[in-house]
């Protein structure tokens, strides 16, 4: 009498977290035919785009040579971008007439670093459409 053959598990699950690390886009293709591999990763890249949206209001508000319902449109227009930002498929054309809003202060040139820094954090979020 032969012994029965072990059925092979159909699936293997493996992890790898990293965490306070600069190792990005880390992929693992390991498997069997038939078999799913899930992949996720979180970037810190939103958090600092969220960074400079808020320092570009901090200017605006701070600033001497725009009025007051312009600093509360402000606010309102950057809640707008992040709101955006925050969902699973930001639309491009969204994010830039939230920034173009900020472009058109009128008489607050130190606005105009931080639209850039903004601009510049939102090419490395979403590579391709800035």
């Amino acid at each position: 009498m032969e012994p029965k053959d072990a059925t092979p598990p159909t699936s293997n699950t493996a992890r790898m977290t990293i965490k306070n690390s600069t190792a990005e886009n880390v992929a693992q293709m390991v498997g069997s035919h038939g078999s799913s591999i899930n992949q996720s990763s979180v970037s810190n890249d939103l958090k600092t785009v969220l960074e400079a949206i808020d320092r570009l209001v901090a200017t605006v508000k701070s600033s001497p040579t725009v009025s007051a319902d312009a600093k509360k449109d402000c606010q309102i227009e950057a809640d707008q971008l992040k709101g955006e930002l925050n969902k699973s498929k930001p639309n491009p054309n969204r994010l830039k007439e939230g920034l173009e809003w900020f472009k058109t202060l009128t008489g607050a040139v130190e606005v105009v670093p931080k639209v850039m820094e903004v601009v510049d954090k939102l090419k490395v979020f979403l590579p391709g459409v800035f």
